[in-house]
């Protein structure tokens, strides 16, 4: 069972980190209907954003991956599971952001921060709802 925990929560972690600078450039053109230079700057540095996001994040994922071992050995029903790792994906998230971030975390209208501790917020959600985490779901 720790093989798939293991998995599951690397599949949802790089997934993150790497769709969520895209959900980044769609959340500004929603909110603005226009990329700002910060975004095609960032689409530029696509790369470095991608390295800065795996060293960002590890230590999150590592809690994550822990989380999920706990979920599956004391979980029963999977859609509890499910959504007991949503919550906490998320929250850890939002947690990591604000420990390395909070002073860029002001609610401004073009914040790009802001916008990526969303984007990875969605992503991590939407990786926890979409990837198998039991082989027998």
């Amino acid at each position: 069972m720790k093989y798939y925990a293991l998995s599951y929560s690397f599949k949802v972690w790089i997934t993150s980190v790497f769709l969520s600078p895209f959900i980044c450039a769609i959340i500004e053109y929603l909110l603005r209907r226009n990329l700002s230079e910060i975004s095609i700057k960032a689409f530029e540095a696509y790369p470095i954003i991608i390295i800065a996001e795996l060293i960002f994040s590890l230590i999150t994922w590592l809690v994550f991956w822990g989380t999920t071992t706990l979920a599956l050995r004391f979980i029963e029903n999977a859609s509890h599971r499910k959504l007991v790792l949503l919550l906490i994906g998320v929250i850890f998230t939002i947690l990591t952001y604000f420990a390395c971030c909070s002073d860029d975390l002001k609610l401004r209208t073009d914040n790009f921060i802001f916008e990526m501790m969303i984007s990875n917020s969605l992503c991590i959600a939407a990786g926890i709802a979409f990837f198998k985490l039991d082989p027998n779901e």
